[in-house]
């Protein structure tokens, strides 16, 4: 499987990014979604792969799981989602941003 450098994914068509950070901040964070899309494509689930950030930190990860768990609301950033609230012990993520990886920023 290729790995996918972030500067071949311009972040504004091909991620979704919420909130605001340096540019070089963001890259990292799209390095490690795309890392989890891989992860997540090598586990027999799409190619999605999701971050969730809070005051600069990787609070969680996930890739989607829809294939292999049979479970359709297993998106990539619901299963990040999910981690974070557990993490943090509420079901609050004011503050947070998500950066996620889509099929158009990993190798067909």
């Amino acid at each position: 499987m290729a790995t996918i450098d972030a500067d071949q994914c311009p972040i504004d068509g091909e991620a979704v990014l919420l909130g605001s950070a340096t540019l070089e901040g963001e890259k990292s964070f799209m390095q490690q979604a795309i890392a989890e899309a891989e992860e997540g494509v090598l586990s027999g689930g799409g190619p999605f792969g999701a971050v969730v950030v809070k005051d600069g930190e990787v609070v969680a990860f996930a890739h989607n799981e829809v294939v292999p768990s049979l479970d359709p609301t297993a998106h990539a950033e619901v299963n990040a989602i999910r981690k974070a609230c557990k993490k943090l012990k509420t079901f609050s993520l004011e503050g947070s941003r998500d950066a996620c990886s889509t099929p158009a920023a990993t190798p067909a």
